[in-house]
């Protein structure tokens, strides 16, 4: 992995850990990149008025669709995701994501996904 996947979820994990949201047992952040750029950003989320999808059992949103939402579609085609998460005491999280969020990563064109599991280590996923 490159110095620049490295920052992008060092990046993300910063983004995660000052996250405000009251989520029981995690906090996630997402960040999709394209040509060297952040084109957004998504946390979970459980909040009044925030879109809770029956397919994610009602647990609210995940970060991966909080980022992909706030972007135009056009903008997400071979674009870069970077997802990271901790525990509530902010031990690190498996961040690989859910078969619903993968499906929509790749159905929007999303070209890279990097997420880490509970020691850090970085992995890939092509889709």
């Amino acid at each position: 992995m490159t110095k620049r996947h490295k920052a992008w979820i060092k990046a993300a994990q910063k983004i995660a850990l000052k996250t405000k949201e009251n989520i029981p047992k995690a906090k996630m952040a997402c960040v999709i990149t394209k040509g060297g750029n952040v084109i957004s950003i998504g946390i979970n989320k459980i909040s009044p008025g925030v879109l809770k999808d029956k397919r994610y059992k009602n647990k609210g949103i995940h970060a991966e669709l909080d980022a992909i939402l706030s972007c135009d579609k056009d903008d997400l085609k071979n674009a870069t995701v970077y997802i990271v998460g901790y525990t509530k005491g902010n031990g690190y999280l498996l961040t690989k994501p859910c078969e619903l969020c993968y499906n929509v990563l790749t159905e929007v064109g999303i070209k890279h996904i990097y997420y880490h599991d509970k020691e850090n280590e970085v992995y890939k996923l092509e889709s």
